[in-house]
Parts: structure tokens; sequence; C-alpha cells
């Protein structure tokens, strides 16, 4: 009599590295059409989610602010690539995962290549005037653009902060 295989199962990402949950928990992904699981996905636990954000903290802090926005294009473009070439793979991942239909995931999954590609394509290509304030993980920025219309961001808030036509 033949057993059944074990579900994958798949750990946290933080650091650059694969880890257990701090707390060993996991809970099924089930598919949606058979209604059964299909893989072992990691919980993560306040301890983890606190180890991701400083891990990401540091990342940012030693090498991400650091990298120009040429390096930056350029590994927009490789995930784009990536993402393309596994396209029918993660097509599958996720019609097991949420039920849409195959044709529709991996259509999806190449449209979000091409949008990579898009926002790599800008990302050396910013400009306008960075406006220093009290702190140092907040800041303004200022742009004109092509329909005259000035708006000032504030990164805290991630909406327009003011318009100016």
């Amino acid at each position: 009599m033949a057993t059944a295989s074990p579900l994958p199962r798949y750990k946290l990402y933080i650091g650059g590295k694969w880890v257990e949950p701090s707390g060993r928990e996991t809970f099924p992904a089930i598919n949606p059409f058979t209604q059964k699981p299909w893989a072992e996905i990691a919980q993560a636990g306040e301890s983890d989610v606190i180890a991701a954000i400083a891990a990401a903290r540091k990342t940012f802090e030693t090498s991400w602010r650091k990298t120009t926005g040429l390096e930056r294009g350029k590994l927009l473009f490789r995930l784009a690539d990536l993402l393309e070439q596994d396209a029918e793979r993660m097509g599958r991942l996720e019609t097991t995962d949420n039920g849409k239909v195959i044709r529709e995931t991996t259509t999806q999954m190449a449209f979000a290549a091409r949008q990579y590609r898009f926002y790599a394509g800008y990302a050396d290509k910013i400009w306008g005037k960075v406006i220093p304030l009290d702190r140092r993980d907040v800041f303004d920025y200022k742009f004109l653009s092509t329909k005259n219309v000035m708006i000032d961001f504030s990164d805290e808030e991630r909406d327009p902060f003011a318009i100016q036509v």
C-alpha cells in the first residue's frame, strides 16, 4: 500500500535565510477546488515579525539605501526575467492556492513581469527636490508633472501632502 507523500512545507524568509517560525506553528494551505491541503505554511509569531522588520531595516541601512537607481533597475529587470521564466509554475501555484483558472494566473504572472520592467525603467529616472525634515526617516519630495501640477509627497503618509496647480 502506497503512503501519501508529505505536503510541501514553506518556511519564513528572514534576513536572507529560510527559517522555522519561532513558535514552530504552521497552517494548511487549502486547494479551493479539492478542499484538501496542498502545503504547510509557516505561521509567523510576534518575534518573527520583529526579526523580519529588524532584518529589513538593517538591509536598508547597510546596503539598499546605497544602491543606485541604475543598480535597482537592474535588480528589478532580473526579477522580471525570473518571474517570466517561471510564469507557468507560479501560475499553477496561484491556481492551486486561490482557485483561479490557470490561463488567468499564468497571464497575470507575465503581466507582473511587465510591471516590474516598467518600474525598473524608472528606477534611475526620478528627479525632483527632496526637502529635509527634522526626522531622518521622513522626507518630502517635490516634482513638477507634465500637466504643470506640483505634488508634495510625504514618505510617512505616502499620500499627497499638498497639490499646487
